[in-house]
Formats: structure tokens, sequence, C-alpha cells
């Protein structure tokens, strides 16, 4: 019961230009989740979800021998709202789950991300890109007033990411990547780290059309 949907516009730019911009949304009426903790008390969460993004890319097609100063600009933003009736349920007797003391009350989430990235060829079969990505730029948490009501946010967590690429062939690839990421833990703590890539891709067989 997930209802998911698009659209998609492309201007005429001319032959070395394209661009394609789009929307896209879902909603659903029959969020749930549910977190069961060793202590056997269980929380849950079901209600109403729903979330909408842009995003656009931009490609350059310079003319020269394999992708040599070809330009790739994309990026996407998307937020999502969660209306929910939140459970916190307690066994009385860790050993009978039909007695519990259940707390309940409504909440209201918002959530965001987006990300920024570029893909340049320095030379022939060699590319170089540049990714930034974010979440948290708005993220919210209400409580209803009847509950005692609290107001939540929680600071940006956002990663970057350098990388370098060379194509062999049209079906492989050898892949250089480097990222560092800030991420909120909550309580005010943030934690800081390092990821190295080295990839290898191969395709075998036949390969369907190029795609935008």
């Amino acid at each position: 019961r997930l209802f998911t949907g698009f659209a998609k516009w492309a201007p005429d730019l001319g032959f070395d230009h394209a661009l394609q911009l789009g929307v896209s949304g879902g909603y659903t009426r029959e969020f749930q989740q549910v977190e069961e903790h060793s202590s056997a008390r269980v929380e849950s969460w079901e209600g109403d979800a729903w979330f909408a993004g842009v995003d656009a890319v931009y490609k350059y097609d310079a003319g020269r021998s394999f992708g040599h100063g070809d330009l790739t600009v994309q990026a996407e933003y998307f937020y999502r709202q969660r209306d929910l009736t939140y459970r916190n349920r307690v066994p009385i007797e860790l050993d009978d789950e039909n007695e519990f003391v259940e707390d309940r009350f409504d909440q209201k989430h918002k959530q965001d991300g987006a990300y920024l990235q570029a893909v340049y060829g320095v030379a022939p079969r060699w590319r170089a890109g540049a990714r930034w990505d974010v979440v948290g730029i708005n993220n919210q948490a209400f409580q209803d007033e009847e509950n005692g009501g609290f107001r939540e946010q929680t600071r940006t967590s956002s990663r970057y990411t350098g990388m370098v690429t060379f194509l062999p062939t049209e079906f492989s690839r050898l892949r250089l990547q480097f990222s560092r990421g800030d991420i909120d833990e909550g309580g005010g703590e943030t934690e800081t780290f390092n990821q190295l890539f080295l990839q290898y891709q191969i395709s075998i067989g036949a390969h369907g059309a190029h795609a935008f």
C-alpha cells in the first residue's frame, strides 16, 4: 500500500548539452516499525508517511575520445514526514507477554537529505569526481501536548567523497575512492570516520542501450 510517482522534463539544449529535471514522491497509510529490546520492552510506531523530492542532472559531451572532457553534474533533495502513534510496551512479568504496561501517544517526525556530485573526464579513459551528501538539514520530532510534548532537532550528518576511475575497456572499470564523514550521534556527540575503497567491475555478455 505504498503509492509512488515521478515526472521528468528534459529541455532541448542542443547536441553537446543535456539537462533533466525531475520531481518524485510517495505516500502510505500503513507505515509500521517495531523494535524489540533485550529487556522484553517493545517499541512500535504506526501511522501515515509521505516523501517528496526534486532532482536534476546536467551532462556535457566534449566530443573527445573515451570521455575526455565530459562533465556530469547532478543533485537531489528529499523530504520525509511521518505522523505516527508511538507505543512503548513493558511486560509486568518477563515470562508473561500478556501482562504489560503500555504508554501510547502521537508523534510527528520530519527528515530530509540531499547530495551534490560532479564527475569530469580528466583524460581519455580517466574520470575524477567529488560528492557531498548530507542528512538532517531539518530533522525534527514532535510529541503531542497531552503527553508532555517535546521538540527534538538533530544536527546534520555529512560526508565528503572524492574518487578516481580508470576504464580499461567499455565493459570494465577500476575505481579508487576516499570518503570522510561527520555523523551526529545525538546528545551533542559527533563521530568522524574515514573510508577507503578500491573497486573493480567487469560486465560479461550483451548490455542494453546507454541510459541518460
